[in-house]
Formats: C-alpha cells, sequence, structure tokens
C-alpha cells in the first residue's frame, strides 16, 4: 500500500506520497514576490524560513502542502487537499505518453475520476529550472 496525500489544483485530482509532506496549511499569509516567475505565487514564513510558494499547477487557493524537495522545504499552492487515502501499488498505471514535465509518475483510476500521482521533488524541480 503506498499512503497519499490527495490534492485538487486546476480541476486535476493529484497525489504525493505522504513521506514527502513535511506540513499541510492554509494559503494565508503569502507574501508577494515582485518580478517573480510566472509559477511562484510569493514567498511564506516557515519557523525562521522564507519558503518559495510554487503554483506550477495553477493558482491554488485553498491549501499549502509544504514538500520536502530534496535540498530543503519548498511549498506548493493548491486549490484543495481532500485528505489522506492509500493505493494498492497495482492499481497505479505507468505515466501518461507525452507528459513533457515529467513530473507525473503514475495515473490511478478511481471513482472519483483519474488521479495523478506527482514526485514532489521533480515537480519543485521543474518549477526552478
Amino acid at each position: 500500500m503506498i499512503s497519499v496525500v490527495r490534492f485538487t489544483s486546476g480541476g486535476t485530482n493529484y497525489a504525493v506520497r505522504v513521506e514527502q509532506i513535511l506540513e499541510v496549511r492554509p494559503a494565508t499569509g503569502i507574501t508577494p514576490l515582485p518580478a517573480a516567475a510566472s509559477d511562484v505565487a510569493g514567498l511564506l514564513t516557515r519557523g525562521d524560513q522564507a519558503l518559495t510558494v510554487y503554483a506550477t499547477l495553477g493558482p491554488g487557493r485553498e491549501h499549502v502542502l509544504v514538500l520536502d524537495g530534496g535540498d530543503g522545504a519548498v511549498a506548493l499552492l493548491v486549490d484543495e487537499v481532500t485528505g489522506v487515502a492509500e493505493f494498492d501499488a497495482d492499481v497505479i498505471g505507468p505515466p501518461p505518453v507525452g507528459h513533457a514535465a515529467g513530473f507525473v509518475t503514475g495515473v490511478a483510476h478511481t471513482p472519483d475520476g483519474l488521479v495523478l500521482f506527482v514526485d514532489a521533488t521533480a515537480l519543485v524541480g521543474g518549477a526552478v529550472r
């Protein structure tokens, strides 16, 4: 079983492994960053750190996922965190053909529709380019 945090952004269902999530918080207190890249929503304070908040999957509204980006924490703005779920590895299919960004690692069919599984490190790495 794979434990994931499920969320939505831009009308699409996503999931990221629980071990890649450091924190889920409301999307409040984001400081806009002048002349930011198009996928940067701003900065967020976490303890004594200023985290870059990415809007890689769309503008987001309600929640921020603080992710382990490999080299430190980063944040992702999303529409809504919908919960924690478990998936059998055998129900997760391969990544879709034609997805150039590389952060979608698999797809599962659920009663809610398709769920795209994303790798936090690759997602943030693609945003940072």
